[in-house]
């Protein structure tokens, strides 16, 4: 994988991770620093990267090309409050010379909400599903860093079944537990490899001590850290219309809007029944010991035989996702899955 081009004051960094382990909310709190622009999940840097890393300028097939990639991205529940930042025809003009790199960045600075662009020094991506192409991004930005957000297994499913999302809330526990395990696997193999280059973080020390855990991403991102960045929710620019209908994205503006607290990490318990603890227990807690999560009930081998039994399906859904490594199927199986989703909600 060829290494992009760029300029030395711009920096890209990723936030990576299993969706539902404070991802979003980190990405908001970086957002509110003055010297970084922290993004939602919209994939174009790998999407676009085998037709257009080599491009010198623009021509109307990328014009076009990005005109119909955002009208699928903008109706997915990440960018849809971003609308209003995505037109493609303010940043691309017919001819201009460009890199990849810098065609990257103007998409990636579109999202910077009125900030003073000539401040910004670190953009940050927040996507659960780079965890995948950590291998590619960095043969593509060799000084990129990565901070990887990690969730106990049990909060993780709990958080999944009680979503309000319609395609995620409605999967069984094994399918969840399996995600969480691939995941997280992949985070531990990430941090072997890479080293200094990786930060494992939990979210339950996000919650619990926030104060240091950003001051410790602040340095790991060469940003200055600062409490300002707490106030996070007075800059959210979330477009609130009135004709709404979508719960999941209610459900995300109710929960950005309120204060960082610690009051449901334990919310798990009592939740799930005892043979649903010990599936999760199952699949999850020899991964959990390497993050410091104990397991709370053992697994005989008749409930490990069932376990593996009803398991199997999903196994094989999950583990083929993980091993095809594709951004273009992700978007095409998961963004138009929630586009879908959206026309069908917007018709009612």
């Amino acid at each position: 994988m060829e290494a992009l081009k760029k300029p030395n004051n711009i920096k890209i960094h990723f936030i990576i991770g299993s969706g539902r382990s404070g991802t979003t909310l980190l990405s908001y709190i970086l957002n509110n620093h003055e010297n970084c622009v922290s993004t939602p999940e919209t994939k174009h840097l790998l999407f676009f990267y085998k037709k257009y890393h080599a491009i010198s300028k623009v021509n109307q097939k990328l014009i076009d090309d990005l005109k119909h990639y955002f009208s699928i991205m903008l109706q997915s529940e990440g960018v849809v409050d971003y609308q209003k930042y995505l037109k493609i025809e303010p940043y691309f003009k017919l001819g201009e010379k460009i890199t990849y790199f810098e065609l990257c960045c103007k998409i990636y600075l579109a999202f910077a909400n009125q900030k003073d662009l000539n401040k910004v020094t670190c953009i940050i991506d927040k996507n659960p599903s780079y965890t995948i192409q950590v291998d590619k991004l960095n043969g593509i930005l060799p000084d990129a860093k990565y901070l990887c957000l990690i969730r106990d297994y049990r909060g993780f499913v709990l958080s999944n079944i009680e979503s309000p999302e319609p395609y995620a809330k409605h999967l069984p526990i094994q399918y969840h537990s399996l995600v969480w395990v691939f995941y997280n696997k992949l985070i531990f193999d990430i941090k072997k490899k890479y080293g200094d280059k990786i930060m494992v973080l939990s979210y339950e020390e996000l919650v619990s001590n926030k104060e240091k855990a950003l001051l410790d991403i602040c340095n790991f991102f060469n940003l200055k850290y600062t409490t300002d960045l707490f106030n996070y929710q007075d800059k959210i620019y979330l477009e609130k219309e009135p004709t709404q209908k979508d719960e999941r994205l209610l459900s995300k503006r109710n929960t950005l809007e309120k204060p960082i607290n610690a009051n449901r990490l334990d919310a798990w318990k009592g939740v799930f029944t005892s043979f649903q603890l010990k599936t999760i227990e199952f699949w999850c807690s020899k991964i959990g010991t390497n993050f410091n999560y104990k397991t709370t009930i053992k697994v005989n081998l008749f409930e490990s035989i069932a376990i593996l039994f009803i398991s199997f399906p999903y196994y094989i859904r999950v583990w083929a996702y993980f091993k095809l490594k594709s951004t273009k199927l992700f978007v095409l199986s998961n963004e138009v899955r929630k586009a879908k989703y959206f026309n069908s909600i917007n018709k009612k």
